[in-house]
Formats: structure tokens, sequence, C-alpha cells
């Protein structure tokens, strides 16, 4: 499968997806209000207490899901290695969903900025 051990795939991948959840955090909640393209408002503290744990859980999932894929895929043949396969890859959605929340804030602020816009 690779050249890692279930372990370490796990930790690469959580601190992997802990970087790009910082890097999306980072453009959503600073760059993107101080450029102007979103206006939170008093929105923004909200998003992100809602946004922190939401990451880290993320990370955390997605980084389960891969150990978990890799133990299903050395230890199981059958109905059950493609059902436990099928788990480990919503667990990793899930995960991936829990990660890109800043995206969501960002959409949701951009729209709002823009419908705000229309009605003045």
């Amino acid at each position: 499968m690779s050249n890692f051990t279930v372990d370490e795939l796990a930790k690469r991948d959580f601190f992997n997806c802990l970087g790009v959840w910082i890097v999306l955090e980072f453009a959503s909640f600073i760059l993107l209000p101080r450029i102007g393209l979103i206006d939170p408002v008093n929105r923004l503290q909200a998003w992100l207490y809602t946004s922190v744990p939401l990451g880290i859980a993320g990370a955390i999932l997605s980084a389960a899901s891969s150990r978990f894929l890799a133990i299903a895929n050395d230890r199981y043949t059958g109905s059950q290695k493609s059902s436990r396969m099928l788990m480990g890859q919503i667990m990793g959605g899930i995960g991936l969903v829990a990660l890109i929340f800043p995206l969501l804030f960002v959409v949701v602020e951009f729209f709002a900025k823009i419908s705000a816009g229309i009605e003045s």
C-alpha cells in the first residue's frame, strides 16, 4: 500500500489535515474580512467558535478514517472488507466536510454581502 506504517499514516494525515484547516481558518477569518471580500460584522465570533471544534474533530476523523481503511484493507476480505471500506470512506468524507467548514462561512458571508448590496 505505502511505505508508511498504519500509525505513521494516521499521524501524517492528521497533521496534513490540521495544516489545511489552519490555512483555511487564516484565509476565512483574517485575510478575507481584512481585504473586504466578506463583511461578517458580529457573526465572526460565532462562526469561529463553531469552526474550531469542527476543524479539530475533522482532522481527527480524517486521520482515523485513513487508519481504519488501511487496517480494513490488510485484515479483511470479501463483504467485510467492502463494508468496512465504505464506512471508512464515509468517516473520511464527514471529516473533510468538517475541515472545510471555514469555506462555508466565506460562501455564506459573501452571498450575504452581495444580497445586502442588491437591497440597498
